[in-house]
């Protein structure tokens, strides 16, 4: 991935057959929006828009195919970028991220024939569970989080290819830049308020109950990033972020990284560690 950073920022005619041919490819083409938002943390976007019209070139194509998930990416990876640059601030790229994902729900609910394949799928499914006189009732809740559920992947996508965006661009200007970042990246109390109260009102029906995901997103890479800190400042072998991530995939692990984020936020945990050694 640094070869293919350090090829792409050498000259902006590499740069434009780069994400010409890597959009062709699916599912590569998602590197795409990646190399697009290194070239706009680094050149700004008046620099860049010779890149953006070169990767537009297939993944405009793609979308008329019927796969619009790399077009919409590179937007939004685009403009989280954009304001990473412009801010130096995880906050509020990763709220660029949930407006990414807000957005592609808007559209989903307003243009709900888009979804009629998926619709048929879950229907299916339902069936071939044998669900029995709560098929009905579970089908409805399940069609009515689908546009939340969708939104919110859009959203961590944009976040992690914006994060491996970052990453690129440290590897060649900042060597081991973006861990000193993201090891200290913590919300800040203001904003984890927020947060909270977004999550409540989702939680009791004040809001869509989907968009408590969105809520919990950026806490989410905040105790990503609180782990790795801590790894950090203890001097701990790796085999422990290991078993972090592999723990991480039980549901309840993600929802207890969460709250220990929002902790975080009122008691820098990092700050009492560093303090106390």
């Amino acid at each position: 991935m640094r070869g293919l950073a350090e090829f792409v920022m050498k000259d902006s005619r590499y740069a434009a057959a780069t994400v010409l041919i890597l959009g062709l490819i699916p599912l590569v083409n998602m590197l795409s929006p990646v190399l697009v938002g290194l070239s706009i943390m680094r050149r700004g976007l008046t620099g860049t828009f010779f890149l953006i019209a070169w990767a537009l070139i297939p993944l405009v194509g793609w979308s008329l195919y019927g796969d619009a998930i790399p077009l919409i990416l590179l937007f939004g990876v685009g403009a989280a970028a954009w304001v990473l640059r412009a801010s130096d601030s995880w906050q509020f790229t990763l709220t660029i991220a949930i407006l990414v994902g807000f957005f592609v729900e808007m559209f989903l609910r307003v243009q709900p024939e888009s979804m009629e394949v998926l619709y048929q799928q879950l229907d299916q499914v339902m069936v071939q569970s044998d669900l029995g006189t709560g098929a009905d009732a579970l089908r409805q809740e399940m069609r009515a989080l689908m546009p939340s559920l969708i939104g919110t992947v859009y959203a961590f996508l944009t976040a992690f290819l914006v994060m491996a965006s970052r990453w690129m661009q440290a590897s060649l200007y900042n060597n081991g830049g973006f861990g000193r970042e993201f090891r200290s990246f913590r919300i800040s109390s203001t904003f984890a308020t927020l947060l909270v109260a977004g999550s409540f009102f989702s939680n009791f029906g004040l809001l869509p109950t989907g968009w408590l995901v969105y809520f919990c997103l950026p806490l989410f890479f905040a105790g990503a990033g609180l782990a790795h800190g801590v790894v950090k400042l203890k001097s701990l072998p790796r085999v422990w972020l290991v078993g972090f991530y592999v723990i991480l995939m039980l549901p309840i692990s993600a929802q207890l990284v969460v709250l220990v984020a929002l902790c975080d936020s009122w008691l820098d945990f990092r700050g009492r560690i560093a303090r106390a050694m």
